[in-house]
């Protein structure tokens, strides 16, 4: 399953709240494999993004602090980086599995690629989704 990284740092809090919800053993399980996955991409992009805070960063007496002057440089290179594509080697969450995880509209549009919604939830998904990337634009344009 391909995924950008934007996507995957983006549903990141919405897996812990499924990962850490009581599960039934074989779901818990199969939740396990994929998180393991996922959470090694969320590692690795925070560890690229702690690069780049040292690369345009100043430290300071609190840690390294990306000044205002080399802002848009940072953050359009991270925008760059969070673009990437990776292939996650997982197999999607049959919606009815996590029926007792208390997620939001919002969670299950984070997580819609790792969810498998039954027919008559994937209308809801996308307009939820619809209504992210609408927000998303609206506050690009608003920078």
């Amino acid at each position: 399953m391909n995924m950008t990284l934007q996507e995957i740092k983006d549903a990141e809090k919405a897996l812990l709240k499924v990962i850490t919800a009581p599960l039934k053993a074989k779901v818990a399980y199969r939740i396990s494999k994929i998180a393991k996955k996922f959470l090694s991409e969320v590692k690795d992009i925070e560890a690229q993004r702690i690069k780049l805070v040292d690369k345009y960063g100043e430290k300071t007496k609190t840690g390294t602090t990306v000044p205002a002057d080399k802002m848009k440089v940072f953050s359009d290179e991270l925008a760059e980086l969070l673009k990437e594509e990776v292939n996650l080697d997982i197999q999607q969450i049959p919606f009815d599995l996590l029926e007792a995880v208390p997620l939001t509209a919002m969670d299950f549009v984070l997580l819609e690629k790792i969810i498998q919604a039954p027919e008559n939830q994937k209308d809801a998904v996308d307009m939820a989704k619809d209504d992210r990337e609408k927000a998303i634009a609206k506050a690009e344009k608003d920078r």
